[in-house]
């Protein structure tokens, strides 16, 4: 993906483990879900992996952002194939889907990223196979809902 003004997007990478397990034990980062947060580096580590090869494997996982290449990790934010047995199913399989999910740093929430790089995600989705449905979380406490492309937003 192409750096825009703004950020910069990058595939997953040993690199990013210090700074992805800052970012997922970070208590202000899990608010709204408290068992989720990371309290050992080797779990940042399984998900670097795990990351790594949903690229590998699916074609599209979530992206490293980043205000300029090189820079310090802001979040990470992407889709993922879901409702599938595992990283390499098809995309094609009965109840597949797109998992749009997203962390970043507290320092840099509420400035428009999850947004902008959503919109990024469920596009390279879309290009990876258009007619596998996309279902943003808009809270790991509410069901999943419709997204709606026009606006943005979960409906």
């Amino acid at each position: 993906m192409e750096p825009s003004p703004d950020y910069v997007l990058d595939r997953p990478a040993e690199e990013d483990l210090d700074e992805l397990f800052a970012i997922e034990s970070d208590p202000r980062v899990w608010t709204h879900l408290p068992s989720g947060r990371m309290t050992a580096r080797e779990e940042a580590e399984a998900i670097i992996v795990k990351l790594q090869s949903q690229w590998e494997l699916d074609g599209l996982g979530p992206w490293m952002v980043r205000r300029t290449v090189g820079g310090n990790l802001l979040g990470h934010c992407g889709c993922s194939l879901r409702g599938v047995s595992g990283p390499g199913a098809s995309h094609r399989e009965p109840g597949a889907f797109w998992n749009l999910g997203y962390r970043f740093r507290p320092e840099v929430q509420g400035q428009g990223l999850a947004t902008s790089v959503s919109r990024d995600a469920i596009a390279a989705a879309a290009g990876v196979d258009a007619t596998c449905r996309s279902w943003p979380i808009c809270s790991s406490t509410t069901p999943p809902r419709q997204w709606s492309p026009a606006s943005s937003a979960c409906r």
